[in-house]
């Protein structure tokens, strides 16, 4: 996976999208206090394409249709283990 600065979004937004991309009810249970021990206390995190950009990769696909591509690869690549 590689970022893109066009598109910054949250796993919550992306399983949502997801969802709705698949016609799929997505909810999130409310994480105990003894859950909440094990979690990142990091509230923001990007990922960086400098490196990327700078050997003249650039962003080509929207973040729904990489989801689909990646979606679809996993029911093509299902059982081929």
């Amino acid at each position: 996976n590689i970022s893109s600065d066009k598109c910054k979004t949250t796993i919550a937004e992306m399983a949502y999208t997801l969802g709705r991309m698949y016609g799929l009810e997505v909810g999130f249970e409310i994480a105990t206090q003894d859950e909440k021990k094990a979690f990142s206390t990091m509230a923001d995190a990007v990922l960086n394409s400098d490196k990327l950009k700078a050997i003249g990769w650039q962003t080509n696909i929207s973040m729904e249709v990489g989801l689909r591509r990646m979606v679809e690869s996993i029911q093509i690549n299902k059982g081929k283990k």
